[in-house]
Formats: structure tokens, sequence, C-alpha cells
């Protein structure tokens, strides 16, 4: 669901349109219409980025590689957001013919092409097109005992998860 944000201020007073009235039922509807439930979910998200940075620090700590799979626009944020660059990850494998050769937007990750990937010696990747997961493994051998890592819940993953760490 993508939501929109619009905001209107005047002076007049006005009615509120059908479709006003829509936005502010889905909003209650999900929760998102009180302050609290915003506080709740930053909270959530900050909890998820210790995690999330931590599996990565200690991975580096021990002498790891760690890969990435997905260039997404959904990778750049998370990458930004949890303070993740090239120091923490050494390529992230993407199928963009735009992309491959390029780096990372800030974090300076070089992005290489997924036909590299079997070619590669992984251990440890970064699953960021994690909306993908059931394409990406279906044509990843499963066999290659790579531990997979995500910024989100593994149960998620459903059949999957237990290939991630």
């Amino acid at each position: 669901m993508v939501v929109q944000w619009d905001i209107f201020l005047t002076k007049k007073k006005t009615t509120k349109t059908k479709r006003l009235i829509k936005l502010i039922k889905t909003e209650k509807k999900f929760g998102i219409d009180d302050i609290n439930s915003l506080r709740k979910f930053a909270n959530k998200c900050e909890k998820n980025k210790r995690i999330f940075y931590d599996k990565i620090i200690n991975l580096k700590n021990n002498n790891h590689r760690i890969y990435g799979f997905g260039a997404t626009s959904k990778s750049t944020t998370i990458l930004n957001y949890c303070n993740i660059n090239y120091n923490h990850i050494d390529t992230i494998f993407d199928n963009s013919k735009t992309k491959i050769k390029k780096f990372t937007p800030l974090t300076n990750i070089p992005i290489t092409s997924t036909k590299y990937f079997n070619k590669t010696k992984i251990k440890y990747c970064i699953l960021f097109a994690w909306n993908h997961y059931n394409e990406i493994f279906s044509k990843i051998k499963k066999s290659r005992n790579i531990k997979w890592i995500s910024h989100i819940d593994k149960k998620y993953f459903k059949k999957y998860n237990k290939y991630f760490l």
C-alpha cells in the first residue's frame, strides 16, 4: 500500500472530502493516527537497526566477508539508516546493467553483476531485495551453505527462514 501525505492549511472553514474521510479511516485501521503508534514504530525501527548492525559488526570483527544481493532503493535506505558502508560489505550483486560497475549512493559499496555470484565464495550475504526472495532463492543453489542476513525478521521468509542468520 502506498501512503501519500497531503497537508492543507486554511483559515476558511471547510468540509471533509470523501477522500479525506477515507484517508482518516485508513490511518485508524493501521494504527497510525496517534503519536503513540508512531513512537512505537520508531522504537521498533531503532531496535531492528541495532540488531541488524550488531550482526554485521559481529561478523566483521570475526574477519568474515559480507556480500549483498539486490542493489535496490530499499538497500540504499537501509544502508544509510544503519550506517553500513563499503567497510562492512564487499560488494552487492545485482542484475541491472545500469547499476553494475557503479557504487551505492553515499555508502560507496561496489555493485557487481549477478553472473559472478555463483563464482564467488560467499559465506554471508545480505538479502536487500527481500520482497523477491522466492524468485531469488528458486534460482540460487541452496546447497551453497550461504547464511543470509536481513533487516527484517527471518519468519517472513517462511520455508527459507532456515537459511537466515
